[in-house]
């Protein structure tokens, strides 16, 4: 588990816990389609429309499938496959990535609204984020980690205001506890 502090204290773990996951709403279902379709509307923390850039790929997070732009207006078509999981990766400079798994199981059209907020405003605060993980009984970071890190790390980069970012890692409760301590420092 790692913590990002600034004065922003960000415990990355469990990704979509407080104040992320309140901020991923779905609208209910719109209309029927030949293919299932995801409208994505992302907006800031002052609930401004901004452009982005969404990733979708397979549910591992190792294939990337589609790519696009999310226009000025905030906005963005999905086109999606029935009945497969998807990873959904939403970035915006400057702004908190937002990563969030979708299955579509019928072919509707639906709507997510998503606030990505400045890392700034994190300030004082404290978030849980996943997608971070290492090989169990390691310290080496499993390959899905690099690609939100690397996320992260552009997101903090485009952040001109924050002045340190401190992350560490630290063991679950499985083995004992010399192996734990040893690992957590290792981490």
């Amino acid at each position: 588990w790692y913590y990002l502090t600034n004065p922003i204290r960000t415990a990355l773990n469990g990704f979509f816990d407080d104040p992320i996951k309140q901020e991923v709403t779905q609208v209910k279902k719109q209309k029927t389609l030949s293919q299932p379709q995801l409208d994505v509307s992302i907006t800031d923390e002052n609930n401004l429309p901004i452009a982005g850039l969404c990733t979708i790929e397979d549910s591992t997070g190792f294939t990337q499938l589609q790519r696009l732009d999310i226009n000025q207006n905030g906005k963005a078509s999905l086109k999606l496959q029935k009945n497969v999981t998807t990873r959904i990766v939403l970035e915006a400079k400057g702004k908190y990535p937002v990563v969030f798994y979708h299955t579509a199981l019928e072919n509707n059209q639906t709507a997510q609204n998503i606030v990505l907020r400045s890392l700034s405003s994190f300030r004082d605060s404290s978030v849980r984020l996943g997608f971070i993980t290492f090989s169990p009984g390691s310290s080496e970071l499993q390959e899905i980690s690099n690609s939100f890190l690397s996320r992260l790390a552009s997101a903090i980069q485009s952040t001109p205001d924050l002045s340190e970012v401190v992350i560490s890692g630290y063991s679950d409760n499985t083995g004992s506890k010399a192996a734990n301590k040893s690992l957590s420092k290792e981490r």
